[in-house]
């Protein structure tokens, strides 16, 4: 018989079964493989786009809120001043009692075209007597409240609820306040308005759950350059105070350069607008439980690096500073040592502290825009 034949009526042997069964098991673990990385890569990706046009959609509501800002006093309304303001406010935000954050807001008074095109609005003053103020458009209002008289406050924070200690407290709230008609007994601008965080998510708009950051710096009069170093003569400011009298401490986080004294209050001639101001907004990216990264160890409040579980997803080889979140704490990376990250420790407004091993590293989409302002005034008659 033909040794062919005689292979073929035997069929395979049970070594070639086994190696074909193996490399039919190794193709199929590589083919998967393929499938998985080309679906976390897809993953990846959507997820970023999602968080780059939520990012967007926060700031292009904020640039229209901008836009239709007001700058001068109205005829005959002394007692309903039109402001800018941005200052800090400094709060609990990991539940331990102590405030540690600084969290920046911005207030300003707007024109309201919602008083022609919104019911609620249109009724308002229609009662006799009415005293009452409309706040966000979906609550309240109505014919009880004053007629807005054409203008509305608005106002920027984030806020956390105080929570129990150990709770993450990187994630907070962005909250946008509407307040007509202004300089209302609940004005924005009120002293402590803001502070109560409990209030102020009770009488804003919370627009989004996964804020890690929200800063802005402004070009004064005097700014020659965004990168010059933020509160130098030639830099952007920190703070605003388009009266020049309330912002009037000499040191601290809400120092304005271009302060005068209370008197100005009274003033409307040398009040001050900026020409652009820079928004900065950080949302969370959206990451599933295998992703995520945590301290490999606990960090002190001195500590120059930090040891964390992955390594790979710290991008290095750039000069200019990546940030991540660990508790309340900003903390600015530009490289990877002996297995560890170098770290400037408490960025952003924030103090260095110690955390635990095992605490959550937060990386967010970064999302920075100028915004021009229409209608900035500049005051170049100071003695």
């Amino acid at each position: 018989m033909n040794p062919m034949h005689a292979r073929r009526a035997r069929g395979f042997t049970l070594i070639e079964l086994l190696a074909a069964i193996a490399l039919f098991g190794i193709l199929s673990a590589m083919l998967f493989q393929m499938i998985k990385n080309g679906l976390d890569l897809w993953k990846t990706g959507e997820t970023r786009k999602e968080s780059i046009e939520k990012t967007t959609a926060l700031i292009d509501q904020l640039a229209s809120d901008l836009s239709m800002l007001v700058s001068e006093q109205q005829p005959g309304a002394v007692d309903a001043p039109v402001r800018f303001v941005s200052d800090y406010g400094l709060f609990d935000l990991d539940g331990d009692k102590a405030e540690e954050a600084f969290v920046q807001r911005l207030r300003f008074v707007r024109a309201c075209p919602e008083e022609r095109f919104d019911a609620r609005l249109r009724s308002a003053g229609e009662t006799a007597g009415a005293a009452g103020t409309s706040d966000d458009l979906t609550v309240g209002g109505g014919a009880a409240a004053r007629a807005p008289g054409g203008l509305a406050e608005i106002a920027y924070t984030t806020i956390r609820l105080p929570a129990s200690k150990g709770t993450d407290p990187a994630p907070m709230k962005l909250v946008r306040m509407f307040r007509t008609p202004i300089a209302s007994a609940d004005s924005v601008f009120a002293q402590n308005a803001l502070d109560d965080v409990k209030r102020v998510l009770q009488d804003g708009t919370v627009m989004a759950d996964n804020v890690l950051y929200l800063g802005f710096v402004f070009w004064s009069r005097d700014t020659r350059s965004w990168d010059d170093e933020v509160n130098s003569p030639e830099g952007p400011l920190s703070t605003w105070d388009s009266t020049r009298a309330t912002l009037l401490d000499k040191n601290g986080p809400n120092r304005f350069l271009l302060a005068k004294d209370k008197t100005s209050l009274a003033r409307a001639d040398d009040d001050v607008v900026p020409r652009f101001v820079r928004v900065t907004l950080v949302l969370e990216q959206d990451e599933d439980e295998a992703r995520r990264l945590f301290l490999g160890a606990d960090l002190p409040a001195s500590a120059k690096s930090m040891r964390v579980s992955d390594l790979r997803a710290f991008e290095t080889g750039s000069r200019a500073h990546k940030f991540v979140k660990v508790d309340s704490e900003w903390i600015a990376y530009t490289d990877v040592v002996a297995g560890e990250v170098r770290a400037l420790r408490g960025q952003r407004g924030t103090a260095a502290v110690q955390h635990a091993e095992g605490a959550r590293i937060h990386f967010g989409e970064t999302i920075e825009r100028t915004i021009e302002i229409p209608v900035y005034r500049e005051d170049w008659n100071d003695e």
